[in-house]
């Protein structure tokens, strides 16, 4: 949460400084200002009603963990109205209210120049990788932006042909190998690809860029869903190896790392309501990895570990090789980590509800007393946590607040 916190600190930042730069404008025409401000209100309301929906249904997510719960219809009206009230900023206002206005114009141009060097540093990067990668590497790179960019289910599976030899003296066969390209309902989409996509085109005479365009040109279809592509479940894609880099070889292999989202997903600037939320998250987080870690028996815990390595292994068995299967919590450490903490619930669940209920006690008050700030959300925080009213609330705030 201190992570999320920062960034919506910066996002303050970046506010505060602006509202500090003050240019003189022409007066505009009183017909087109007004046009103009319907427009920019018709905008904002539906993004903030986007974003409402969006908090909703990690609400609902969160709340359908918490133990002896009210069921969500008999809550969803106060809930909706929390969520409502919440579309305030009153803790990053106290947050930027405690900096003298001169640190936080000093911090926003120092997070401006890290943000510009970083940008800086990976085009380099890239340019480098398209530069001293071989076309065939290139072709692979430009093929991937397209995979996980689209997810034309329908479109048929790729045969592929291959020359074979049965044996040292056998005459060779040809065989032909399907692959689904495009699995059902697999993410896909890729936040902000156009930075990628045209890679390239203002590049100075000489310099190479990703062979992406002429793919889609070759394959109208793919072209078609890379134009249709509104939604973008995919948040970053990133090369996690040498390529690129100063290590960067010539056989330098392509790793890449799919980040699919964040819990709770950073969509814009954060409100009161993102904060509840990330509160209700975290309170949860605490109370499973303490379930995990101080709860259950050590053996336990490596067993559940072992059960959660067969499963990813039974799901990625047919596409990679013994030795790849054998590190699968290495080279999947999100899905490894989702499949502990699915089973770490499930046992959770089968403690009775007094049991469940002293370990939510426990492990909000310990989230509560490291972030003193969760004052402002604590009423809120008692509707979807009630039994934390077992405690006298005198108490709760001596030992939290």
């Amino acid at each position: 949460m201190a992570e999320k916190a920062s960034k919506k600190f910066w996002n303050i930042l970046q506010q505060k400084g602006d509202s500090q730069k003050t240019t003189p404008q022409k007066p505009a025409q009183k017909g087109a200002s007004r046009g103009s401000e319907k427009q920019e209100k018709a905008v904002g309301s539906v993004l903030s009603n986007r974003n409402i929906e969006r908090q909703w249904k990690a609400l609902v997510l969160l709340y359908s963990r918490i133990p002896s719960h009210p069921p969500l219809k008999n809550v969803e009206i106060q809930l909706r109205q929390i969520l409502n009230l919440l579309q305030s900023t009153t803790l990053c206002e106290k947050l930027s209210d405690s900096f003298p206005d001169e640190d936080l114009s000093e911090l926003r141009q120092e997070a401006e120049k890290d943000f510009h060097k970083m940008y800086v540093i990976n085009r380099q990067r890239l340019q480098s990788m398209v530069e001293l990668s071989p076309v065939e590497l290139q072709q692979v790179i430009a093929e991937s932006l397209i995979l996980f960019h689209i997810n034309p289910a329908e479109h048929p599976a790729l045969e592929v042909s291959a020359l074979m030899r049965e044996g040292a003296e056998s005459d060779p066969v040809m065989k032909k190998m399907e692959f689904s390209l495009f699995p059902q309902n697999c993410p896909c989409g890729i936040d902000k690809v156009d930075e990628f996509f045209h890679f390239g085109k203002d590049l100075p005479e000489g310099k190479q860029s990703l062979p992406t365009v002429a793919l889609l040109k070759d394959h109208p279809p793919l072209q078609e869903a890379w134009d249709q592509q509104y939604d973008y479940q995919i948040k970053a894609i990133t090369s996690v190896g040498s390529l690129g880099g100063i290590a960067h070889k010539a056989d330098s292999n392509l790793d890449l790392q799919v980040i699919v989202g964040s819990e709770p997903e950073f969509f814009c600037a954060w409100n009161d309501a993102d904060f509840f939320l990330a509160a209700m998250c975290s309170i949860l987080q605490n109370v499973q990895e303490g379930f995990f870690q101080d709860y259950l028996p050590a053996e336990k815990q490596e067993s559940l570990k072992e059960h959660c390595k067969k499963q990813l292994q039974e799901r990625y068995a047919s596409h990679l090789t013994s030795e790849e299967l054998s590190m699968l919590e290495v080279l999947c450490p999100s899905t490894f980590k989702q499949f502990l903490e699915e089973q770490t619930w499930k046992l959770f669940g089968k403690l009775n509800i007094k049991a469940q209920q002293q370990f939510f006690i426990k492990y909000a008050i310990t989230v509560l007393q490291k972030l003193p700030e969760l004052v402002f959300y604590f009423k809120y925080l008692l509707v979807v946590f009630p039994f934390l009213r077992s405690i006298p609330k005198e108490q709760v705030q001596l030992r939290c607040f």
